[in-house]
């Protein structure tokens, strides 16, 4: 079901309800590529926070981004798997393969 990640992790992001993370996120404001295609289309974004397990990423807000990417948090950073988990509007969550 799609919604129930989005239930699991306490809501919506930005709703009311209670936070239920037990990892800690990490607030940043670096510059990330999202690598749509290998070698090929790249994304910029900014890494809002970001955890062991994941990230919250500020993306233009009418730009598709496919459910998986590879991202490059700042410059010479580690390339990340990612598959997207919540959307709302300019930014995504995702989670790190």
């Amino acid at each position: 079901m799609v919604w129930a990640p989005i239930l699991a992790a306490g809501g919506f992001p930005g709703s009311s309800m209670a936070e239920r993370r037990h990892i800690k996120r990490q607030p940043t404001s670096l510059r990330g590529r999202l690598i749509l295609e290998v070698g090929r289309d790249v994304l910029e974004c900014r890494v809002l926070d970001v955890t062991t397990v994941g990230a919250n990423l500020e993306v233009p807000e009418r730009v598709a981004v496919p459910a998986r990417f590879d991202l490059l948090i700042g410059s010479g950073g580690t390339m990340r798997p990612c598959t997207i988990v919540w959307r709302r509007s300019d930014r995504i969550g995702v989670r790190f393969l």
